[in-house]
């Protein structure tokens, strides 16, 4: 593994969120460094302080989420690996990433523009700003006398029409 020279001496600081499962995965992903050599510390704090933290690139390693709240990729795509965010979030910056995603932005022809945004993932995959850990699975219920719930394809839950029979 080959470290870059701020990391030299194996010391790390993990920020991670206190609320639900971050602590957790926090404490498992320092087991997994350590086993490889690097002592990770943990740094729990309220999702407030977490994102006022990483926006101002306050960190070393961060343990976040993004959830796609549309279904279009420049919702992950300029917003996370573009920008000014992307240099505070993860030390990421890649200007052939940043000019064909804003170029994407304003594509109107579809296969061109995924195209951009195809060729756009092939450089962060290879520069690997982030390490993806898994995607977390949603459980919904409702009691049977509920009728018309829906859950949308991004996994918003639409209670339009909800009836209780």
């Amino acid at each position: 593994m080959v470290l870059p020279t701020h990391f030299s001496n194996g010391a790390l600081v993990l920020l991670h969120k206190t609320e639900g499962f971050w602590p957790e995965i926090a404490q498992l992903i320092q087991a997994d460094l350590q086993a490889v050599g690097l002592q990770a510390s943990l740094q729990g704090v309220e999702e407030s302080t977490f994102y006022s933290k990483i926006n101002a690139g306050e960190h070393q390693m961060a343990l976040n989420d993004w959830v796609m709240d549309t279904s279009d990729p420049d919702d992950i795509m300029w917003s996370v690996f573009s920008t000014k965010r992307a240099r505070q979030r993860m030390g990421y910056e890649n200007p052939q990433v940043d000019a064909l995603n804003k170029a994407a932005q304003v594509e109107r022809d579809v296969e061109k523009r995924r195209a951009m945004y195809n060729k756009s993932q092939q450089m962060i995959l290879q520069d690997a700003p982030f390490v993806t850990l898994g995607y977390a699975q949603r459980a919904m219920g409702a009691k049977a006398n509920i009728r018309g719930l829906l859950v949308g394809p991004l996994g918003d839950v639409v209670i339009r029409g909800v009836t209780m029979v």
